[in-house]
C-alpha cells in the first residue's frame, strides 16, 4: 500500500495524544469515532495545545476527525485502536468490513489479546495485526481547555501478533510512527508483559474507600501505594511471574521494567530494600504522581484490569498449575465491589479457550510439556 495514512481510533487520551503527536511529526492522522459520540468530536474543530513536559514545548496542532468508518478506513496504511480491551469490539464492528486486508490493524493499549477479539468480529484472519503489552504514551486530554499534558513518550514498548508470521514486515512499517516499539516473544508473552493489572487492581481496590471519599481528588500513585498496598501489589507480581517461568518467559524486575519505560527516574538515593525503592519511585515518579485518578470504582482501573488482566492470569494460573491466591483474592473482592462476575464478562470479550490454543501451541513450538 503506498498510502501513508494512519487513522487513530476513539478520542481517548491516548488516541488523542497519538493524533496530536504524529500530526506534529508530519505524518497524515485522520481520528475516528462513533457516530453517536459526534458531539464529542466538536472540539477537534479547533487547535488543541500540546504541552510536552519532557521538552517544555507547547505546540498548536489541529486534528482532522470523521465518524464515517468508510472514510476512517479508505487508503489507511494503519488503523491504530488506542482504548480499553472491553471496547474494542464496538469499535472493531464498525470498522473490519472496510478495512483492506493489506492494512496495518495495531492495537496500543494494555494486553488483552485484542487481535483474537479482532478477529472474532471479523470473523477472518487480519493477515497484518499486533498489539502492544502497553500504551505508548503516558497522557492526559482536559476537553475543558483543549490540552494535552504529554507526560511520557514510554520508552519501551513491546508488541506481538497471534501467529508472528509477519511481525517483523509490521514492525518495520509502525516504527516510522512509534520507534520505541520492540518485539515480544508472542501474544502471551506481551500480555504476561502488562503489569497493569497488578498496579491498578490492587492500588484501587485496597483504596475503594478513599477513591468514593475524595470526589475526584485522588492520586493512586503518589497517595495510594503505601507500604501495605505494594506488599500485594508486589505478591501479585510474583504470581505473574511463576506464570511466566512455567511458559519459559523471561519478565523484568519490578523496578527494572518501569524504568526502562521511563516511568521511573534515578532519585540519587540508597535504599535498604527494594520495597523501599519500589514504593519512592512509585510515590515520586514525575510521571506517576501527579496522574490524578481513578475518579470511580466503575473506571476500567478496576472494569478492565480485573475483567480482562486478572481473570485472564488466574486462568492461565489453573491451567498451568500455578498458585495464584493474590490474584484470586483481588478478583473475588472487584466481583463484589463492581456487583458482577467479572470472570464470565472477561470471557465474554475473550475466550479462554482460544488463550488455551496460543499457550498449547507455544508450548509445542518450544518443546515443552
Amino acid at each position: 500500500m503506498d498510502s501513508k495514512k494512519i487513522t487513530i481510533v476513539s478520542d481517548g487520551n491516548g488516541a488523542v495524544t497519538a493524533a496530536a503527536d504524529l500530526i506534529l511529526k508530519g505524518h497524515d492522522v485522520l481520528l475516528y469515532n462513533l457516530k453517536e459520540k459526534k458531539d464529542r468530536m466538536l472540539v477537534f474543530n479547533h487547535e488543541l495545545i500540546l504541552a510536552d513536559e519532557e521538552t517544555g514545548k507547547r505546540s498548536k496542532v489541529k486534528i482532522p476527525w470523521t465518524t464515517d468508518p468508510k472514510k476512517a478506513c479508505e487508503d489507511a496504511r494503519v488503523i491504530m485502536y488506542i482504548m480499553p480491551g472491553y471496547a474494542v469490539e464496538t469499535f472493531a464492528k464498525k470498522l473490519a468490513p472496510y478495512t483492506d486486508e493489506d492494512t496495518i490493524v495495531f492495537f496500543n493499549n494494555a494486553a488483552c489479546f485484542a487481535p483474537i477479539i479482532y478477529e472474532k468480529v471479523k470473523g477472518d484472519k487480519q493477515k497484518y495485526i499486533m498489539e502492544t503489552n502497553n500504551m505508548s504514551y503516558a497522557t492526559r486530554f482536559n476537553r475543558d481547555t483543549s490540552e494535552i499534558a504529554l507526560s511520557l513518550r514510554v520508552k519501551e514498548v513491546f508488541c506481538s501478533s497471534i501467529d508472528k508470521k509477519y511481525d517483523k514486515e509490521i514492525l518495520e512499517v509502525l516504527r516510522e510512527y512509534l520507534p520505541q516499539l520492540k518485539e515480544s516473544d508472542d501474544l502471551v508473552h506481551n500480555m504476561l508483559l502488562n503489569a497493569n493489572p497488578e498496579t491498578h487492581c490492587a492500588g484501587c481496590i485496597l483504596n475503594a474507600g478513599r477513591i468514593d471519599y475524595s470526589e475526584g481528588e485522588f492520586y493512586l500513585y503518589h497517595e495510594g501505594i503505601t507500604e501495605n498496598t505494594l506488599r500485594v501489589m508486589r505478591k501479585v507480581a510474583k504470581e505473574r511471574r511463576d506464570i511466566a517461568k512455567v511458559l519459559g518467559y523471561e519478565l523484568k524486575g519490578e523496578y527494572e521494567s518501569r524504568f526502562d519505560t521511563g516511568y521511573f527516574v534515578e532519585h540519587g538515593i540508597d535504599f535498604n530494600t527494594e520495597d523501599e525503592k519500589i514504593l519512592f519511585s512509585f510515590n515520586n515518579s514525575p510521571v506517576f504522581r501527579d496522574i490524578i485518578g481513578p475518579t470511580s470504582v466503575r473506571s476500567r482501573y478496576f472494569m478492565e484490569d480485573l475483567s480482562l488482566g486478572l481473570s485472564k492470569w488466574e486462568k492461565m494460573g489453573q491451567y498451568l498449575g500455578v498458585e495464584t491466591k493474590a490474584i484470586t483474592s483481588l478478583l473475588n473482592i472487584g466481583e463484589v465491589l463492581e456487583e458482577q462476575d467479572l470472570r464470565e464478562l472477561g470471557e465474554s470479550v475473550v475466550e479462554f479457550s482460544k488463550v488455551k490454543e496460543l499457550i498449547d501451541k507455544n508450548k509445542e513450538l518450544n518443546g515443552s510439556d
